[in-house]
Protein backbone atom coordinates (compact mmCIF):
# COMPACT_ATOMS: atom_id res chain seq x y z
CA UNK A 1 0.00 0.00 0.00
CA UNK A 2 1.37 3.73 -0.91
CA UNK A 3 1.41 6.22 1.67
CA UNK A 4 -1.70 8.28 1.43
CA UNK A 5 -3.64 4.68 0.92
CA UNK A 6 -2.26 3.93 4.71
CA UNK A 7 -3.66 7.48 5.80
CA UNK A 8 -7.12 7.21 3.37
CA UNK A 9 -7.79 3.69 5.44
CA UNK A 10 -6.61 4.68 9.31
CA UNK A 11 -8.90 7.59 8.79
CA UNK A 12 -11.84 5.71 7.48
CA UNK A 13 -11.07 3.55 10.82
CA UNK A 14 -11.17 6.21 13.03
CA UNK A 15 -14.37 7.71 11.62
CA UNK A 16 -15.99 4.66 11.76
CA UNK A 17 -15.63 4.09 15.66
CA UNK A 18 -15.80 8.15 16.30
CA UNK A 19 -17.37 8.04 19.59
CA UNK A 20 -14.52 5.92 20.98
CA UNK A 21 -11.88 8.20 18.76
CA UNK A 22 -13.73 11.28 20.23
CA UNK A 23 -13.14 9.83 24.07
CA UNK A 24 -9.28 8.57 23.22
CA UNK A 25 -8.56 11.88 22.19
CA UNK A 26 -10.42 13.49 25.06
CA UNK A 27 -8.46 11.14 27.51
CA UNK A 28 -5.17 12.01 25.89
CA UNK A 29 -6.12 15.85 26.06
CA UNK A 30 -7.47 15.48 29.83
CA UNK A 31 -3.20 13.93 30.74
CA UNK A 32 -1.69 16.37 28.64
CA UNK A 33 -3.17 19.29 29.91
CA UNK A 34 -2.37 18.13 33.54
CA UNK A 35 0.76 17.64 32.62
CA UNK A 36 1.44 21.26 31.36
CA UNK A 37 -0.66 22.92 33.55
CA UNK A 38 1.22 21.86 36.69
CA UNK A 39 5.06 22.76 35.77
CA UNK A 40 3.50 25.98 34.04
CA UNK A 41 0.93 26.69 36.87
CA UNK A 42 4.08 26.28 39.30
CA UNK A 43 6.90 28.26 37.21
CA UNK A 44 4.20 31.24 36.62
CA UNK A 45 3.37 31.06 40.59
CA UNK A 46 7.84 31.47 41.32
CA UNK A 47 8.39 33.68 38.85
CA UNK A 48 5.64 36.44 40.24
CA UNK A 49 7.62 35.44 43.91
CA UNK A 50 10.50 36.40 42.19
CA UNK A 51 9.40 39.44 40.46
CA UNK A 52 8.34 40.54 43.60
CA UNK A 53 11.51 39.70 45.26
CA UNK A 54 13.25 41.57 42.60
CA UNK A 55 10.44 44.55 42.67
CA UNK A 56 11.90 44.81 46.19
CA UNK A 57 15.72 44.89 44.86
CA UNK A 58 14.66 47.39 42.27
CA UNK A 59 12.97 49.78 45.07
CA UNK A 60 15.80 49.66 47.44
CA UNK A 61 18.95 49.09 45.46
CA UNK A 62 17.11 51.19 41.95
CA UNK A 63 18.35 48.51 39.61
CA UNK A 64 16.31 46.19 37.38
CA UNK A 65 15.46 42.74 37.48
CA UNK A 66 18.08 41.46 36.34
CA UNK A 67 21.44 43.61 36.04
CA UNK A 68 25.04 42.84 36.82
CA UNK A 69 27.60 45.28 37.43
CA UNK A 70 31.49 44.13 36.55
CA UNK A 71 34.40 46.70 37.51
CA UNK A 72 38.32 46.72 37.85
CA UNK A 73 40.67 48.91 39.71
CA UNK A 74 43.63 49.34 37.16
CA UNK A 75 46.92 50.36 38.70
CA UNK A 76 50.24 51.27 36.72
CA UNK A 77 51.89 47.50 36.57
CA UNK A 78 48.27 47.21 34.50
CA UNK A 79 47.04 50.66 33.54
CA UNK A 80 43.65 50.98 31.37
CA UNK A 81 42.21 53.58 29.25
CA UNK A 82 39.06 54.00 27.44
CA UNK A 83 39.74 52.08 24.95
CA UNK A 84 40.87 49.75 27.06
CA UNK A 85 37.54 49.79 29.34
CA UNK A 86 35.70 49.73 25.91
CA UNK A 87 37.05 46.32 24.31
CA UNK A 88 36.19 44.60 27.76
CA UNK A 89 33.03 46.09 27.22
CA UNK A 90 32.26 44.16 24.45
CA UNK A 91 33.95 41.55 25.84
CA UNK A 92 32.43 41.01 28.62
CA UNK A 93 29.17 41.63 26.64
CA UNK A 94 29.81 38.94 24.00
CA UNK A 95 30.26 36.46 27.30
CA UNK A 96 27.43 37.34 28.54
CA UNK A 97 25.15 36.84 25.76
CA UNK A 98 26.34 33.63 25.07
CA UNK A 99 26.63 31.95 27.99
CA UNK A 100 23.21 33.23 29.70
CA UNK A 101 21.34 33.09 26.09
CA UNK A 102 19.66 36.29 27.11
CA UNK A 103 20.00 39.60 25.31
CA UNK A 104 21.17 42.55 26.96
CA UNK A 105 18.81 45.60 26.95
CA UNK A 106 21.22 47.90 27.74
CA UNK A 107 25.02 48.89 28.82
CA UNK A 108 26.65 51.60 30.75
CA UNK A 109 30.18 52.22 31.17
CA UNK A 110 32.26 54.59 33.60
CA UNK A 111 35.68 55.27 33.90
CA UNK A 112 37.31 57.23 36.69
CA UNK A 113 40.44 59.31 37.30
CA UNK A 114 42.97 58.96 40.04
CA UNK A 115 41.42 60.76 43.44
CA UNK A 116 41.83 64.34 43.22
CA UNK A 117 41.63 67.27 45.91
CA UNK A 118 40.15 70.09 44.32
CA UNK A 119 41.31 73.05 45.28
CA UNK A 120 40.93 76.90 44.79
CA UNK A 121 43.17 79.16 42.69
CA UNK A 122 46.05 80.96 44.94
CA UNK A 123 44.72 84.00 45.73
CA UNK A 124 41.26 83.54 45.67
CA UNK A 125 39.78 85.18 49.23
CA UNK A 126 36.24 83.22 48.65
CA UNK A 127 37.47 80.02 50.20
CA UNK A 128 39.13 79.45 54.11
CA UNK A 129 40.53 76.06 53.42
CA UNK A 130 43.17 74.80 51.41
CA UNK A 131 40.81 72.33 49.20
CA UNK A 132 36.79 72.00 48.51
CA UNK A 133 37.03 67.84 49.04
CA UNK A 134 37.91 64.64 47.14
CA UNK A 135 37.03 64.42 43.48
CA UNK A 136 37.10 62.44 40.51
CA UNK A 137 37.34 62.85 37.19
CA UNK A 138 34.79 60.32 34.78
CA UNK A 139 33.94 59.45 31.44
CA UNK A 140 30.30 58.42 31.40
CA UNK A 141 29.25 56.56 27.82
CA UNK A 142 25.56 58.20 26.38
CA UNK A 143 25.65 60.47 29.21
CA UNK A 144 24.57 62.86 26.59
CA UNK A 145 20.99 61.31 26.05
CA UNK A 146 20.18 61.23 29.55
CA UNK A 147 20.63 64.74 31.19
CA UNK A 148 20.11 68.31 31.04
CA UNK A 149 22.02 71.07 31.54
CA UNK A 150 20.94 73.66 33.65
CA UNK A 151 23.54 76.25 33.49
CA UNK A 152 26.37 76.48 31.26
CA UNK A 153 27.70 75.33 28.11
CA UNK A 154 25.73 71.99 26.44
CA UNK A 155 27.58 68.68 26.87
CA UNK A 156 30.35 68.21 24.19
CA UNK A 157 33.56 69.01 23.14
CA UNK A 158 35.22 72.62 23.91
CA UNK A 159 37.69 74.41 22.59
CA UNK A 160 39.60 75.37 25.42
CA UNK A 161 43.33 74.71 27.31
CA UNK A 162 41.63 73.55 30.66
CA UNK A 163 40.07 70.30 31.26
CA UNK A 164 35.93 71.56 31.25
CA UNK A 165 33.63 69.82 33.51
CA UNK A 166 30.15 69.38 34.68
CA UNK A 167 28.77 69.22 37.82
CA UNK A 168 25.77 67.29 38.75
CA UNK A 169 23.34 70.03 40.62
CA UNK A 170 23.52 69.16 43.27
CA UNK A 171 27.34 68.73 44.29
CA UNK A 172 27.47 72.24 42.89
CA UNK A 173 24.87 73.97 45.24
CA UNK A 174 27.17 72.22 47.96
CA UNK A 175 30.67 73.09 47.11
CA UNK A 176 28.73 76.52 46.14
CA UNK A 177 31.18 76.37 42.66
CA UNK A 178 30.08 79.08 39.90
CA UNK A 179 30.01 78.42 36.06
CA UNK A 180 33.46 79.29 34.57
CA UNK A 181 35.64 78.97 37.58
CA UNK A 182 38.92 77.41 37.42
CA UNK A 183 39.88 75.25 40.08
CA UNK A 184 43.19 73.09 40.55
CA UNK A 185 43.14 69.08 40.95
CA UNK A 186 45.74 68.51 43.54
CA UNK A 187 47.68 65.30 44.07
CA UNK A 188 46.73 63.95 47.08
CA UNK A 189 49.94 63.05 49.15
CA UNK A 190 51.79 66.18 47.96
CA UNK A 191 51.44 69.63 46.49
CA UNK A 192 54.53 69.60 44.73
CA UNK A 193 52.94 67.65 41.89
CA UNK A 194 51.73 70.55 39.14
CA UNK A 195 47.59 70.59 39.64
CA UNK A 196 45.17 69.91 36.47
CA UNK A 197 43.69 72.61 36.32
CA UNK A 198 39.91 72.45 35.65
CA UNK A 199 37.20 74.87 34.53
CA UNK A 200 33.24 74.38 35.47
CA UNK A 201 31.56 74.73 32.51
CA UNK A 202 27.97 73.68 33.35
CA UNK A 203 25.34 71.61 35.57
CA UNK A 204 23.70 69.32 34.78
CA UNK A 205 20.56 66.97 36.54
CA UNK A 206 19.59 63.74 34.92
CA UNK A 207 16.11 64.16 33.03
CA UNK A 208 15.06 61.05 34.71
CA UNK A 209 16.72 59.82 37.91
CA UNK A 210 14.65 56.49 37.99
CA UNK A 211 15.08 55.45 34.80
CA UNK A 212 17.37 52.40 34.37
CA UNK A 213 20.09 53.76 32.60
CA UNK A 214 21.16 54.71 35.94
CA UNK A 215 23.26 52.79 38.18
CA UNK A 216 22.70 54.32 41.44
CA UNK A 217 20.79 57.52 42.23
CA UNK A 218 23.05 60.32 40.19
CA UNK A 219 22.12 62.89 43.11
CA UNK A 220 24.37 60.74 45.28
CA UNK A 221 25.90 58.40 43.00
CA UNK A 222 27.78 61.49 41.28
CA UNK A 223 28.81 63.26 44.11
CA UNK A 224 32.69 64.10 44.31
CA UNK A 225 32.53 62.91 40.16
CA UNK A 226 33.63 65.59 37.63
CA UNK A 227 31.74 64.69 34.66
CA UNK A 228 33.80 65.54 31.13
CA UNK A 229 33.68 64.01 27.72
CA UNK A 230 36.06 61.31 26.52
CA UNK A 231 38.36 63.59 24.16
CA UNK A 232 39.05 65.76 27.38
CA UNK A 233 39.43 63.08 29.61
CA UNK A 234 42.24 61.32 26.91
CA UNK A 235 43.75 64.70 26.55
CA UNK A 236 43.83 65.95 30.15
CA UNK A 237 44.21 63.08 32.45
CA UNK A 238 46.42 60.21 30.33
CA UNK A 239 49.11 62.31 30.69
CA UNK A 240 49.04 63.25 34.23
CA UNK A 241 48.06 59.44 35.44
CA UNK A 242 50.11 56.67 34.75
CA UNK A 243 47.26 54.18 35.51
CA UNK A 244 45.39 55.98 32.95
CA UNK A 245 42.09 55.16 35.26
CA UNK A 246 41.48 53.89 39.02
CA UNK A 247 38.08 52.43 38.57
CA UNK A 248 35.71 51.24 35.79
CA UNK A 249 33.08 49.65 36.41
CA UNK A 250 30.39 48.03 33.22
CA UNK A 251 26.35 48.03 34.01
CA UNK A 252 24.85 45.37 32.21
CA UNK A 253 20.91 44.85 32.11
CA UNK A 254 19.74 41.69 30.34
CA UNK A 255 16.40 41.27 29.08
CA UNK A 256 14.15 39.30 31.62
CA UNK A 257 11.23 38.56 29.54
CA UNK A 258 13.09 35.83 28.18
CA UNK A 259 14.09 34.58 31.87
CA UNK A 260 13.22 31.07 32.26
CA UNK A 261 13.36 29.43 35.81
CA UNK A 262 14.02 26.13 34.36
CA UNK A 263 17.18 27.13 33.76
CA UNK A 264 18.12 29.14 36.97
CA UNK A 265 21.33 27.01 37.74
CA UNK A 266 22.37 27.84 34.39
CA UNK A 267 22.39 31.20 35.03
CA UNK A 268 24.02 31.31 37.90
CA UNK A 269 26.36 28.56 37.12
CA UNK A 270 27.20 30.94 34.02
CA UNK A 271 27.59 33.75 35.73
CA UNK A 272 29.80 32.91 37.91
CA UNK A 273 32.18 31.23 35.15
CA UNK A 274 32.15 34.68 33.44
CA UNK A 275 32.82 36.56 37.15
CA UNK A 276 35.85 34.40 37.39
CA UNK A 277 37.63 34.96 33.88
CA UNK A 278 37.10 38.60 34.75
CA UNK A 279 38.89 38.50 37.83
CA UNK A 280 41.16 36.32 35.85
CA UNK A 281 41.99 39.02 32.76
CA UNK A 282 40.99 42.21 34.27
CA UNK A 283 42.98 44.03 36.86
CA UNK A 284 41.52 43.60 40.75
CA UNK A 285 38.19 42.62 38.29
CA UNK A 286 35.14 41.44 40.60
CA UNK A 287 31.14 40.79 39.93
CA UNK A 288 29.54 42.81 42.47
CA UNK A 289 26.09 42.77 41.71
CA UNK A 290 23.98 39.86 40.44
CA UNK A 291 20.91 38.41 41.03
CA UNK A 292 22.12 35.27 41.68
CA UNK A 293 20.22 34.34 45.24
CA UNK A 294 16.89 35.53 43.85
CA UNK A 295 17.62 33.20 41.28
CA UNK A 296 18.35 30.22 43.20
CA UNK A 297 15.18 31.22 45.92
CA UNK A 298 13.31 31.11 42.53
CA UNK A 299 14.54 27.66 41.27
CA UNK A 300 13.82 26.19 44.65
CA UNK A 301 10.48 27.26 44.99
CA UNK A 302 9.71 26.13 41.60
CA UNK A 303 10.48 22.38 42.10
CA UNK A 304 9.00 22.52 45.79
CA UNK A 305 5.52 23.52 44.27
CA UNK A 306 5.95 21.28 41.20
CA UNK A 307 6.63 18.44 43.52
CA UNK A 308 3.54 19.06 45.61
CA UNK A 309 1.42 19.57 42.77
CA UNK A 310 2.22 16.35 41.46
CA UNK A 311 2.00 14.60 44.23
CA UNK A 312 -1.62 16.14 44.60
CA UNK A 313 -2.18 15.06 40.63
CA UNK A 314 -0.97 11.42 40.70
CA UNK A 315 -4.57 10.03 41.67
CA UNK A 316 -5.86 12.16 38.96
CA UNK A 317 -3.33 10.45 36.77
CA UNK A 318 -4.18 7.01 37.98
CA UNK A 319 -7.83 8.09 37.10
CA UNK A 320 -7.13 9.48 33.64
CA UNK A 321 -4.77 6.49 32.97
CA UNK A 322 -7.13 3.73 33.72
CA UNK A 323 -9.77 5.59 31.50
CA UNK A 324 -7.77 5.99 28.56
CA UNK A 325 -6.84 2.15 28.70
CA UNK A 326 -10.50 0.97 29.08
CA UNK A 327 -11.22 3.16 26.04
CA UNK A 328 -8.70 1.80 24.26
CA UNK A 329 -9.28 -1.51 25.23
CA UNK A 330 -12.63 -1.51 23.93
CA UNK A 331 -11.32 0.26 20.76
CA UNK A 332 -9.03 -2.72 20.28
CA UNK A 333 -11.58 -5.30 20.61
CA UNK A 334 -13.90 -3.39 18.42
CA UNK A 335 -11.10 -3.59 15.47
CA UNK A 336 -10.11 -6.94 16.29
CA UNK A 337 -12.22 -8.39 12.91
CA UNK A 338 -10.82 -5.80 10.86
CA UNK A 339 -7.31 -6.93 11.89
CA UNK A 340 -8.04 -10.55 11.34
CA UNK A 341 -9.94 -9.78 7.67
CA UNK A 342 -6.84 -7.51 7.04
CA UNK A 343 -4.53 -10.54 7.87
CA UNK A 344 -6.60 -12.77 5.49
CA UNK A 345 -6.31 -10.39 3.09
CA UNK A 346 -2.67 -10.51 2.77
CA UNK A 347 -1.75 -7.63 4.78
CA UNK A 348 1.60 -8.07 6.47
CA UNK A 349 2.08 -7.30 10.43
CA UNK A 350 4.21 -4.69 9.29
CA UNK A 351 1.65 -2.76 7.61
CA UNK A 352 -0.81 -4.24 10.41
CA UNK A 353 1.87 -1.56 12.76
CA UNK A 354 2.35 0.83 10.24
CA UNK A 355 -1.61 1.61 9.98
CA UNK A 356 -2.34 1.51 13.40
CA UNK A 357 0.56 3.98 14.24
CA UNK A 358 -0.75 6.46 11.47
CA UNK A 359 -4.11 5.67 13.60
CA UNK A 360 -1.67 6.89 16.86
CA UNK A 361 0.00 9.62 15.44
CA UNK A 362 -3.80 11.74 14.06
CA UNK A 363 -4.97 10.96 17.90
CA UNK A 364 -2.12 12.43 18.87
CA UNK A 365 -2.01 15.35 16.99
CA UNK A 366 -5.42 16.19 17.98
CA UNK A 367 -5.26 15.45 21.87
CA UNK A 368 -1.50 16.99 22.33
CA UNK A 369 -2.33 20.50 21.05
CA UNK A 370 -6.14 20.41 22.66
CA UNK A 371 -4.27 19.09 25.62
CA UNK A 372 -1.90 22.44 25.53
CA UNK A 373 -4.49 24.86 25.85
CA UNK A 374 -6.25 22.77 28.20
CA UNK A 375 -3.68 23.07 30.32
CA UNK A 376 -2.75 26.49 29.72
CA UNK A 377 -6.38 27.74 30.62
CA UNK A 378 -6.37 25.41 33.58
CA UNK A 379 -3.18 26.89 34.82
CA UNK A 380 -4.81 30.64 34.02
CA UNK A 381 -7.78 29.59 36.08
CA UNK A 382 -5.08 28.87 39.15
CA UNK A 383 -3.25 32.12 38.53
CA UNK A 384 -3.65 35.41 37.14
CA UNK A 385 -2.98 35.52 33.34
CA UNK A 386 -0.06 38.12 33.42
CA UNK A 387 1.19 35.85 36.02
CA UNK A 388 1.90 32.90 33.70
CA UNK A 389 5.32 32.30 32.21
CA UNK A 390 5.19 30.31 29.15
CA UNK A 391 8.24 29.56 28.20
CA UNK A 392 9.21 27.57 31.82
CA UNK A 393 7.35 25.07 30.45
CA UNK A 394 8.61 25.02 27.15
CA UNK A 395 11.06 22.32 28.27
CA UNK A 396 8.28 19.98 30.37
CA UNK A 397 6.44 20.34 26.55
CA UNK A 398 9.51 18.66 25.17
CA UNK A 399 9.17 15.55 27.59
CA UNK A 400 5.50 15.23 27.22
CA UNK A 401 5.22 14.24 23.67
CA UNK A 402 7.85 11.29 23.25
CA UNK A 403 6.54 9.82 26.41
CA UNK A 404 2.84 9.47 24.68
CA UNK A 405 4.15 8.08 21.48
CA UNK A 406 6.03 5.67 22.92
CA UNK A 407 3.58 4.21 25.61
CA UNK A 408 0.57 4.41 22.99
CA UNK A 409 2.44 2.75 20.50
CA UNK A 410 4.05 -0.02 22.98
CA UNK A 411 0.66 -0.82 24.01
CA UNK A 412 -1.15 -0.71 20.76
CA UNK A 413 1.53 -3.08 19.13
CA UNK A 414 0.90 -5.59 22.19
CA UNK A 415 -3.01 -5.24 21.24
CA UNK A 416 -2.18 -6.45 17.57
CA UNK A 417 0.12 -8.89 18.73
CA UNK A 418 -2.29 -10.52 21.57
CA UNK A 419 -4.44 -13.38 20.52
CA UNK A 420 -7.61 -12.11 22.41
CA UNK A 421 -7.84 -9.03 20.49
CA UNK A 422 -6.83 -10.56 17.21
CA UNK A 423 -7.87 -14.22 16.21
CA UNK A 424 -6.51 -16.12 14.05
CA UNK A 425 -8.41 -16.18 10.62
Amino acid sequence: MKVWAFISVALKRLRSRLSLTVLLIISVALNVGLMVAVPVFSGAVSMRMMQEEFAFRTKTLGRPTFSLRFYCMPNVERPMGIEEVEYNRDWIADMLRRNLSLPIQLVYMQVESPMYHLRPQEGDLRYTGDYLGSVKVAYVQDIEQHIEVVNGLPYGPVNTTILPVWVEQAMADELAVQINEVYDLGDLYTKAVEPIKVQVVGFWRAKDPTEKYWYMDPTWSFDGILVTTREHYRTFIYPRAGERSSFAFWYFIMDDTKLNLDRAPFYIANTEAIAREVQRRLPNGRLDSAPLEELARGQRRKVSLSIILFGFAVPLFGILIFFMVSIANMAARYQSREIAMLSSRGSSRIQIISLIFIETLVILAIGCPLGVVLGMALAASWATPSALCISSSASRWKCIWPRWIGAWWAWRRWSVSSPAWCPAG
